[in-house]
C-alpha cells in the first residue's frame, strides 16, 4: 500500500492545479504529500504560488480511491507576496472502510 500512496502523491504533484481566485492572477498549486494513517487520520500538504499577492482560502478534498467519493474536506488559508512559494497543510478523518485516498486542492466553494 505504501507504493500506491507514493504513486498517487506523484500524480497529484505532477498535475497540481491552476485556478482563478478572487484576483485576476491565476494560482498554481501542488499536492506534495497525501496520506491516510491506519486510524483513518488524513493529511495532505503542498505549495501554492501566484503572480500577485495572495490572501485567500483554498479547499483540500480527500477522495476515496475505490469510488471517487469525497470522504472529507478542509479549508486552508493561504497568504503571501507575489511569486512567493506558500506552504499549506490540511488534515481530516476518513471512515473505517476507506483505505486509500487521493488529495486535491482548488478554490474554496
Amino acid at each position: 500500500m505504501g507504493v500506491l500512496i507514493v504513486v498517487l502523491v506523484a500524480i497529484g504533484a505532477f498535475f497540481g492545479f491552476r485556478a482563478l481566485t478572487g484576483s485576476a492572477a491565476p494560482v498554481d498549486g501542488t499536492v506534495e504529500q497525501c496520506h491516510i494513517a491506519t486510524d483513518g487520520t488524513l493529511s495532505a500538504s503542498g505549495t501554492v504560488t501566484s503572480d500577485e499577492a495572495l490572501d485567500t482560502a483554498l479547499e483540500v478534498r480527500f477522495e476515496d480511491v475505490a469510488d471517487g467519493e469525497v470522504v472529507d474536506r478542509s479549508t486552508v488559508d493561504v497568504s503571501g507576496s507575489a511569486g512567493e512559494q506558500i506552504q499549506w497543510s490540511a488534515t481530516g478523518q476518513a471512515p473505517d472502510d476507506v483505505v486509500r485516498v487521493t488529495c486535491t486542492i482548488g478554490p474554496a466553494s
